[in-house]
């Protein structure tokens, strides 16, 4: 069955007994489906009229699967055919046509999505099949996700707690991983080679059994990396069956295993917004043996009901376990007595997930209507240990290789005692959703209830922390189909929604003291007003949509010196436009282009040493553009992708901030098919452009981008 049927609904307990309370659940939810009206929460998606064509329909904005014309928001797809054309090699580079989209990499490792001024990696929603794919306190390491196991992509962009609940401040970006269902065994190989030493390979199946489909994935990645001593590796696994137990029960299971380690990147010191003291692209001054290393595993089980033609119910329960490992010392700064601050990290987190939501659809006269409504428990614990380290070695620029003091202890300082942290925190939720649709008018209306506890412990502090917060996130948006011609069709869309993300408890440090801190959550208030079309018989999809979002209890790190940093909560305001075009002409000629303006400001950022309001967001371009063109002929392809990125400020928590220069980076791949068999031959980074992709650590450095690089890759389909 298509994986886009999975919604997002699932139970969550605790460590220990977490995994055989997960199956007795599963057990439980799967039976009491007998006795439920049912109704499925995130319906399939009806395929594309003809390959020719650009019909989209869409589940990750409203958990119904409609015609990009009827949802009120703006969704991005991505399909695996476009990245896979595009030579796309890593996770970043699927949704490099997302518009407005940027993806951070700190250190090589921890990327984040930055997008309408939202740039924390748990600002964003990532769904892997349905499923809540983010940690305790809800940031997302997307470094774990490697392109060989991607079908597909919806992005949603804009608030989605009504529908979604935590962490969907900024958008949900939902990740389909299973192939189109056949009836006949299919699958590709894929292996490819390139620079800095770099080697994928993995193979992609669907198999056809009685009454289901079993999929299964697998493969690797090795580099050497493009910076000194940044060699990394990647695994993953991914088993999957969907079975047709009977006309009315179907049930999806699945088994997904990743392995990532690297040696972490260091970061550059920057002076004028360029690299300072010229420093060469590829130079490291991290310090030595530093990496970053995790291992995930999830198991998730998906049983759907239907009775009828109007009901639906489905259940996700899953379990999930993440380890990780990192240290520190990445960083630089331009200033005299700068501190490279080592640590280490070893952190293990339970998470248990179970959502249990129905759907009626009926038709009363000439309206229709789709009622959703359901219930969400999660529980997670987490674990972490961490040493102190203290008598740490001290740099003047530009000499980060010799220290001024502490030389004696260099290059790590000396490691004290190990500091232990544990959070505890269970979410209950309530949610439901209603659509009415009336000739050329539809109706959203939904609203979500969100009550988290949120237990700390650590073992510096004398007392366990706790405490309750709870949310109401509300929505209400409408569409209009204001024009059907006899090839084109247009609409508009209006949108209100509310979003909120608890903060996980956790402790500032300063002069070696942790102040332990509970943060309220974070809200967003979100206003959109939008139009899409399709032209000439949906060759040509288009959407333009203007917003503005109201943040409030923003959590901010900020630092006081290179060692230590204090927590603020502050206000932002986000306004913007984004816009894009999508045009395939039979199947010779594709292209895409999108653009979109953003003005992220703090209005109230006020520290203990200064008030940093009206400062725009760190990192934030007020301008990005894209473009792609995908030319065939015969058995060859040329694409051509560009991505622009407009100037943008270092820093926020001073004032000012050097400005990053803009920067424009352009790929190219050529194809040839051959039967069953796709060569391919690219280029990333044609102009070898030298640019900061993200800030590291608050002080005046930042990781750069991988510079030009080429790539052979060899795609057997079966």
């Amino acid at each position: 069955m298509d994986p886009r049927k999975n919604n997002r609904c699932g139970l969550e307990k605790s460590p220990g007994a977490l995994f055989r309370h997960f199956v007795s659940l599963t057990a439980i939810s799967t039976i009491g489906l007998g006795v439920l009206p049912t109704g499925r929460a995130q319906e399939t998606p009806p395929a594309a009229s003809t390959t020719e064509t650009l019909q989209q329909f869409v589940v990750t904005g409203t958990r119904f699967a409609l015609d990009q014309l009827q949802t009120p928001i703006t969704v991005t797809t991505i399909g695996r055919g476009e990245f896979e054309d595009a030579g796309a090699l890593s996770f970043q580079d699927t949704v490099a046509k997302v518009p407005g989209l940027q993806i951070g990499a700190q250190g090589g490792t921890f990327l984040r999505f930055a997008t309408r001024g939202f740039r924390s990696t748990n600002d964003v929603l990532t769904l892997v099949d349905g499923v809540p794919f983010r940690q305790v306190n809800g940031n997302v390491d997307l470094i774990n996700l490697p392109v060989g196991l991607v079908e597909n992509i919806e992005y949603a962009k804009g608030p989605g707690s009504s529908v979604y609940g935590r962490d969907a401040v900024g958008g949900v970006v939902q990740i389909f991983t299973d192939a189109p269902r056949t009836d006949t065994t299919s699958g590709e190989v894929s292996v490819n080679a390139g620079s800095f030493g770099t080697y994928d390979a993995y193979v992609r199946s669907a198999v056809p059994v009685t009454n289901g489909v079993v999929n299964f994935d697998t493969g690797g990645h090795w580099s050497q990396g493009w910076e000194d001593r940044s060699a990394n590796n990647q695994q993953f696994l991914k088993v999957s069956e969907d079975q047709q137990f009977t006309p009315n029960l179907d049930i999806r299971t699945s088994y997904i295993d990743t392995h990532f380690f690297t040696y972490r990147q260091g970061a550059y010191p920057l002076l004028n917004g360029d690299i300072a003291f010229g420093i060469p692209l590829g130079e490291s001054f991290a310090v030595p043996d530093t990496v970053f290393k995790t291992n995930f595993q999830s198991f998730t089980a998906t049983p759907t009901l239907t009775l009828g033609s109007e009901w639906k119910v489905t259940n996700i329960a899953n379990y999930n376990r993440y380890l990780r490992y990192y240290n520190g010392g990445v960083q630089v700064d331009s200033g005299a007595g700068f501190n490279q601050n080592n640590f280490a990290d070893f952190s293990v987190q339970d998470i248990l997930f179970e959502d249990l939501c129905a759907t009626w659809t009926h038709k009363f006269g000439e309206v229709k209507n789709v009622f959703l409504f359901g219930g969400t428990f999660e529980d997670g614990h987490y674990t972490d240990i961490a040493p102190t380290f203290a008598n740490q070695p001290t740099f003047n620029a530009p000499n980060f290789t010799t220290p001024v003091t502490n030389a004696a202890f260099y290059p790590y300082g000396v490691k004290g005692p190990n500091v232990s942290t544990w959070i505890y925190q269970p979410i209950y939720s309530g949610y439901l959703e209603e659509r009415l649709e009336f000739k050329d008018w539809s109706l959203l209306l939904g609203a979500r209830y969100d009550s988290a506890y949120q237990k700390y412990t650590n073992s510096t502090l004398t007392s366990a922390g706790d405490q309750t917060v709870t949310a109401t996130s509300p929505r209400a948006s409408a569409t209009y189909d204001f024009f059907k011609g006899k090839s084109d069709e247009a609409s508009l869309f209006v949108s209100y929604s509310k979003s909120f993300k608890p903060l996980a408890p956790s402790s500032s440090t300063s002069g070696g003291i942790s102040i332990f801190s509970l943060l309220q959550p974070e809200i967003a208030d979100s206003y959109e007003l939008g139009f899409k079309g399709y032209d000439q018989n949906r060759r040509i999809f288009w959407q333009a949509g203007a917003y503005q979002i109201e943040k409030t209890n923003a959590q901010r790190f900020y630092r006081v010196n290179a060692l230590n940093f204090l927590i603020a909560q502050d206000q932002q305001r986000v306004r913007g436009f984004e816009t894009e075009v999508e045009y395939r002409a039979k199947s010779w000629l594709s292209f895409y282009v999108d653009y979109a303006y953003t003005d992220a400001i703090n209005v109230n950022y006020v520290t203990s040493t200064a008030n940093l309001s009206d400062n725009q967001v760190a990192m934030n371009p007020r301008n990005t553009a894209g473009a792609g063109v995908n030319v065939r002929h015969g058995p060859w392809s040329f694409d051509v992708t560009s991505n622009f990125t407009g100037t943008r400020p270092l820093r926020d928590d001073v004032h000012n901030s050097m400005i990053l220069p803009s920067y424009l980076i352009t790929n190219a791949v050529l194809g040839y098919v051959y039967k069953r068999t796709t060569y391919q031959v690219g280029v990333n980074n044609i102009g070898n452009v030298v640019y900061i992709s993200d800030n590291l650590s608050g002080l005046n450095d930042g990781s750069a981008g991988t510079p030009r690089n080429f790539f052979g890759k060899v795609v057997y389909r079966f």
